[in-house]
């Protein structure tokens, strides 16, 4: 780095100017003066002086002004590549001391979803591990490119971005995938790749992403509810268009409607997606309280609408939230994400206790379970008594269902089969395998066993049988010794235990720097590997999802044609920023 920002001159040619006139710097009692490059300057900045020629009206000078000109330009860089290799050398060294902070040890593996208007297919990938020091940290360390959004790709792209800082995949103890997005097959075929390879890679759910928007998502697989999400997204634009009118005759009741679907004076419209807990459901919860209204909105923005695709949006609504089609999404939507409403807000909490969540896990997947078998007879009973109240025409589920895409094709089958296998056991269905994903048995018993490591109310939690089958489950970071033993186990607890400094501990990031700090790894070096090999898994609420909406806020669409290097060596300095100011301090 240090060639763009010093060189040494020589007093006897770099002190002369553009023109070969003598220099300010001649006159100097230092002639070794350190200064920045030309190259670092735009050419008109360098040359200046020579640009001034072609205003005068000697035509020779000005022919050979202009000749030392140009022959100038040819020989400086250009600025966009003197700016791509300025940040790629700040970024390397970034990553630099990144990877030398992980060294040999072993780190937790975090992957999101990027795509840009290229329709490039990328993925930000971000590593977790703890430093000599104890402290966990959560490093970006780059966007990478997929040819596809395969297991086997995306492991390929991982690899060739670690392997030139010497890092192996093998070590990768912990991984975690934002959300549900397209390359979610990916993520699942890049999860059991990682875990045969490393042997002990244990995925689990990240408790700072919202298992709300995970069940939408999911749940969007199915055409019918992915039209009514969209439909609902509409319905929110329209409002939110109709609303500014001022016409006094409706205030009264758009101010009402507000107030429904969540908008306030100083308040946005709770829309799908939002990632505030819980704003989905209560949308949802809106629609049923308050369905005339919004109806009766819809009808007055038809015949009074400030624009013409606000009224056509207004009439689609009508026509859409009066048919069984909508009411029968809506009751659905409601049955999944209220099943599974409490457990997503307990995760979203800062003091998340591990055995009473593993246990509401537990719960929310038998009551998924029980919605599939006997909830359909339920919902079509909400959606009769709904349809009534509201004069919504109802169906004849016994009747042979018609195609609406195309009412002569015969599908021998009645309106109840379609709606139940078709559309309600298939939006279940489809949860419970994310549930069954996300929170399988093994990653259940290993935060069970983790919590025996919790040094909360003088170490209360300790269990040394659940730390035994915790080292059980990381065949490749312990020997056969370490299996057969207790004694360690046993001197650590009585020995934090009378130490006032393990006092007051709240959890166990908090442990591991304190062990460090009285240097107590070095003598129970069993227990600090296990802390080490807790804390790489992304099961707290996590600053990664800062880092993914700081890449966010950088990746912007006017951003997108500077070219994949600058953008990555841009954005990692961006997120970057502590360890790329602590580099720029020691230059």
């Amino acid at each position: 780095m240090e060639k763009y920002f010093k060189r040494k001159r020589s007093p006897t040619t770099d002190n002369a100017g553009i023109d070969g006139k003598p220099s300010r710097e001649e006159n100097s009692s230092n002639n070794n003066i350190i200064r920045p490059k030309p190259a670092l300057l735009k050419p008109k900045e360098v040359d200046v002086y020579r640009a001034l020629p072609y205003r005068r009206d000697d035509a020779l000078e000005k022919t050979i002004q202009r000749r030392k000109f140009f022959e100038t330009i040819n020989l400086t860089p250009s600025r966009n590549e003197v700016q791509k290799d300025i940040a790629n050398g700040y970024a390397k060294e970034v990553l630099k001391s990144i990877f030398d902070e992980i060294g040999d040890g072993v780190f937790g593996l975090l992957v999101d979803e990027f795509s840009d208007v290229s329709n490039k297919e990328q993925i930000a990938v971000v590593l977790r591990y703890v430093d000599a020091y104890g402290i966990v940290k959560e490093r970006f360390v780059g966007l990478v490119n997929v040819t596809e959004a395969s297991g086997s790709s995306i492991k390929s792209a991982i690899e060739s971005l670690l392997f030139e800082y010497g890092v192996c995949l093998k070590k990768v103890r912990g991984q975690s995938y934002y959300g549900v997005s397209d390359m979610h097959e990916g993520f699942s075929g890049l999860k059991d790749l990682l875990m045969s390879e490393s042997g002990s890679a244990y995925f689990v759910h990240s408790f700072a992403y919202e298992l709300e928007l995970v069940v939408l998502q999911v749940a969007k697989k199915n055409f019918g509810v992915a039209k009514f999400l969209d439909m609902i997204a509409v319905m929110m634009d329209v409002v939110c268009t109709s609303c500014k009118q001022k016409d006094m005759t409706r205030e009264s009741q758009i101010e009402k409607v507000k107030k429904a679907i969540g908008i306030g004076e100083n308040k946005e419209l709770i829309r799908d997606g939002d990632t505030r807990c819980g704003s989905s459901f209560k949308t949802l919860c809106s629609l049923v309280h308050s369905f005339s209204s919004f109806v009766e909105v819809f009808e007055y923005i038809e015949e009074e609408g400030d624009n013409s695709l606000s009224q056509r949006q207004a009439d689609a609504l009508q026509r859409y939230f009066k048919s069984f089609d909508f009411v029968f999404y809506l009751h659905l939507m409601l049955d999944v994400i209220g099943s599974t409403s409490v457990v997503s807000r307990v995760l979203l909490r800062k003091d998340v206790h591990i055995s009473n969540t593993i246990s509401l896990v537990k719960s929310t997947k038998s009551l998924l379970l029980k919605l599939r078998l006997e909830g359909f007879d339920s919902l079509l009973e909400k959606i009769s008594t709904f349809c009534e109240k509201h004069d919504i025409e109802t169906l004849n589920l016994n009747d042979d269902y018609v195609n609406p895409k195309n009412h002569k094709q015969k599908c021998n089958i009645t309106y109840r089969h379609h709606y139940e296998f078709n559309c309600f056991n298939t939006v279940v269905d489809m949860v419970i395998q994310e549930f069954d994903v996300r929170f399988s048995d093994e990653s259940c018993e290993l935060l069970i066993c983790m919590e025996a490591l919790s040094p909360c109310d003088s170490f209360k939690k300790f269990d040394a049988s659940k730390l035994l089958r915790l080292i059980e489950m990381y065949p490749n970071d312990f020997s056969t010794a370490d299996r057969l033993t207790e004694y360690q186990l046993g001197n650590y607890i009585r020995n934090v235990k009378k130490d006032e400094r393990f006092a007051n501990l709240n959890n166990i990031a908090d442990l591991l720097k304190v062990m460090v700090e009285t240097r107590n790894h070095l003598s129970h070096p069993l227990v600090y590997r296990l802390l080490k090999l807790a804390l790489v898994l992304p099961v707290t609420p996590a600053t990664v999802q800062r880092d993914f909406s700081a890449i966010k806020l950088m990746k912007t669409n006017l951003r997108n044609q500077i070219g994949d290097d600058l953008l990555n060596a841009c954005l990692i300095c961006a997120v970057e920023k502590q360890a790329l100011a602590n580099h720029c301090y020691k230059w």
